[in-house]
């Protein structure tokens, strides 16, 4: 899955960097000093929050197992009898 805090990639154009890099070969993005240390962080944030997120979420049911109306028949007859009168 995709991170958001991938210290190979540039933040910002998502260009390859290696690690210690001062700027961004691709952008000129500064990847070092204090501003970039709190964007990493808070990048890191995003991605433990999204783990948190993703480990409640509840898996959506099998396309099989879905009806093929979304309402009861009864209700799509009527709606079609409305249409019609």
């Amino acid at each position: 899955m995709t991170r958001y805090a991938d210290p190979t990639r540039c933040p910002d154009c998502g260009a390859t960097i290696t690690q210690g890099t001062a700027a961004c070969p691709a952008c000129g993005l500064s990847l070092s000093g204090d501003t970039a240390q709190r964007l990493f962080s808070t990048l890191s944030l995003a991605d433990d929050r999204l783990a948190v997120l993703r480990s409640a979420t509840v898996p959506a049911a099998p396309v099989s197992m879905v009806p093929s109306t979304p309402y009861p028949a009864s209700a799509v007859v009527r709606r079609r009898a409305r249409l019609t009168c």
